[in-house]
């Protein structure tokens, strides 16, 4: 698979990009400086390597469309959230934001004369993507045995009346036209176009964007909430508007009502679009969440029995799934294990155990937390319920890059599934550390013997040897868990 991403530097466009390369895919970058992705610390990720940068322009077809006809697919990440200028040096500018923001539900009281600065909602909400699908649309593939996936990163309408109304007119538009032109097309097109929009909502990443996972906090507990009420009293029920443009009220339902999303999840979502046949128009927020096996909302509180039941094993007590801290967390997976010193010295049968996770508590002190976001709860469950349970942490050092070492971080657990008896897992950063230097691993095998056969391979040590000079700590231990029945009917592990 050869991929064409409009904006591969950006910040959707990186994460499309780095998902591309890690599926092994021919990935070409199209921007107008023609320039390398880099981290906010100026780094650049083992992945930029394996991408041509690429300088061009959506509206000049003569920049890339000799890429064309080798290209299975091309995704446009092109996009503007707010007219005059808000970014420097291609990086968002807050203090521009909320200016842009402030004049749109204020009322600008600006020069009415001045010359509008940076590119419109039109030019580039609209006019890019469809010239891109047009130049896509004409190019003749040199075999052609399926259509071809065009994906357009449009948007849940969720920012009204925050920015104007013609941020998502001109997404929806550009929709429109990409949809009437397909039809137009007939049945014996250049080359047939599978399109797909992708419509996030709030895009988030505690790294590469940090003032973003402010708002993502904020939105996400918004719409948990909202999933517990019932669907009567849900604000994107009491203001549901059917109309071809709704009122600003209902974007703003929306907008406390759909979670936020991080930038990785579109990556991801954009290649598992682009890969399955039966993806087809828009994919929104949820439909994202389905494709990739996340939670729904409404199933927190069952996931929140299972991490009870962890819970239970570190600390001698159980979390009613009511009041799991997971429920008011940053996003909605985000699970929390806890431990309080002097409840290892009642219930730990397990003194290895209790010294390893005894050094990350202050004794006699506050209790440690650890927040670790994981992706897929399912995954974890697999982890929790196979014969042997491995818990794992890799703490970097201070001064490691993390960005840069993510790929190896990503890699140490996805080789697992490799591995003869890996049942399955799932792995995250400790977002109540700095800079999410430490990591935990949650894995399950069926037996020792086989992970240790594992351990003895070349597979298992590409990763590790990589991150060896950048780890400041780590360890793994091995837990069997069995469910008891409690008197009361209840269950612990």
């Amino acid at each position: 698979m050869k991929l064409l991403v409009f904006g591969g530097s950006g910040f959707v466009g990186s994460a499309v990009c780095r998902s591309a390369v890690a599926r092994g895919w021919e990935v070409v970058s199209c921007t107008r400086r023609g320039e390398p992705f880099k981290t906010p610390s100026g780094a650049s990720p083992a992945w930029v390597d394996k991408v041509e940068w690429r300088k061009g322009t959506a509206f000049d077809p003569a920049t890339y469309d000799a890429l064309l006809p080798s290209c299975g697919a091309v995704v446009s990440t092109l996009g503007i959230l707010l007219e005059g200028g808000y970014k420097t040096d291609g990086a968002v500018n807050p203090l521009q934001v909320l200016k842009g923001v402030a004049n749109n539900v204020l009322g600008d009281r600006g020069n009415p004369l001045a010359v509008a600065r940076g590119p419109t909602y039109e030019q580039m909400n609209r006019d890019a993507a469809v010239a891109a699908f047009r130049a896509f649309a004409a190019s003749k593939p040199s075999s052609i045995d399926k259509p071809s996936p065009f994906v357009f990163i449009s948007a849940e309408d969720i920012f009204r009346p925050f920015v104007p109304a013609r941020y998502i007119e001109t997404k929806r538009e550009a929709e429109r036209i990409i949809l009437s032109e397909l039809a137009a097309a007939g049945p014996t097109p250049t080359r047939p176009i599978r399109p797909i929009f992708v419509r996030p909502s709030l895009i988030y990443h505690p790294h590469i964007n940090p003032l973003s996972t402010i708002p993502a906090t904020l939105i996400s507990a918004s719409s948990h909430l909202q999933s517990l009420l019932p669907t009567p009293l849900r604000l994107a029920r009491l203001f549901a508007d059917p109309r071809p443009h709704p009122s600003a009220l209902a974007s703003l339902a929306n907008f406390a009502t759909i979670p936020p999303i991080h930038v990785d999840t579109i990556g991801e979502a954009v290649c598992k679009g682009i890969e399955d046949d039966g993806v087809n128009g828009v994919l929104d927020v949820r439909g994202m969440r389905k494709m990739l096996h996340f939670d729904d909302l409404s199933s927190l509180l069952g996931m929140s029995k299972v991490v009870s039941q962890v819970l239970r094993l570190y600390t001698g007590r159980a979390f009613e799934p009511s009041t799991s801290p997971a429920l008011s967390a940053v996003h909605a997976r985000i699970r929390q294990l806890e431990w309080p010193a002097a409840a290892f010295e009642e219930v730990s049968k397990d003194v290895e155990l209790e010294e390893l996770l005894g050094k990350l508590d202050t004794k006699d002190g506050p209790e440690v937390v650890a927040t670790v976001a994981f992706e897929d709860s399912e995954a974890v469950r697999k982890a929790l319920a196979a014969p042997l349970f491995q818990l794992c942490t890799i703490h970097l050092k201070p001064e490691a890059d993390r960005e840069a070492l993510t790929p190896s971080l990503i890699k140490t657990f996805t080789d697992c599934y490799e591995a003869p008896g890996f049942t399955g897992g799932d792995w995250g950063p400790d977002l109540n550390v700095p800079d999410a230097r430490l990591n935990w691993y949650l894995l399950g095998w069926t037996t020792r013997k086989l992970h240790d056969e594992y351990q003895a391979t070349d597979l298992f040590w590409l990763e590790v040897n990589k991150l060896e000079p950048h780890v400041a700590g780590g360890w793994a231990h091995f837990i069997e868990l069995q469910k008891v029945e409690q008197p009361q009917g209840g269950m612990i592990a």
